[in-house]
């Protein structure tokens, strides 16, 4: 016969194996299906970093001029999610005024299009927001802007 602890033992192996098992299966299955939801087979990601001054702040976006010259700057509005955004040099985004310099991390969600392997751009999400520079102190805020006539 056994004793009480030989059974405890031999039941539990077993136990702790199915559990593992399962465990297993269940983040298997899990990360399968979210990856599956998550990035279609027409779709890839891509990260990309750019540097600018600060435009605008929002509650779930950043706005950021880039790619200055003297004759022109290109301006890019990047979505984000506040629980996820990393930052940089700033303990919140409400530190940042117009004329920052910030360097700006991003994912690029590319969907294939059909035609000759051309991509589009389907979804952007800032993943990162670091603080490069203060705006000089004389720098017009956006109040200001706002109230002056052109």
């Amino acid at each position: 016969m056994f004793s009480i602890g030989e059974i405890g033992k031999k039941r539990s192996v077993p136990i702790f194996w199915l559990a593992v098992c399962g465990l297993f299966l269940a983040v298997g299955t899990g990360t399968s299906a979210w990856a599956a939801e998550e990035l279609k087979k027409d779709e890839r990601i891509v990260h990309k970093e750019m540097t600018g001054q600060v435009v605008w702040v929002g509650k779930r976006a950043i706005s950021v001029e880039y790619g200055q010259t003297a004759n022109e700057s290109l301006e890019m509005l990047l979505p984000f999610d506040s629980k996820t955004l990393k930052l940089g040099r700033i303990k919140s985004l409400s530190e940042l005024k117009r004329g920052d310099t910030v360097r700006v991390q991003y994912s690029q969600t590319l969907k294939r299009t059909g035609e000759d392997d051309a991509e589009s751009v389907a979804n952007t999400v800032a993943t990162t927001v670091a603080l490069v520079r203060q705006a000089p102190a004389d720098a017009p805020t956006q109040s200001s802007e706002l109230m002056s006539g052109p």
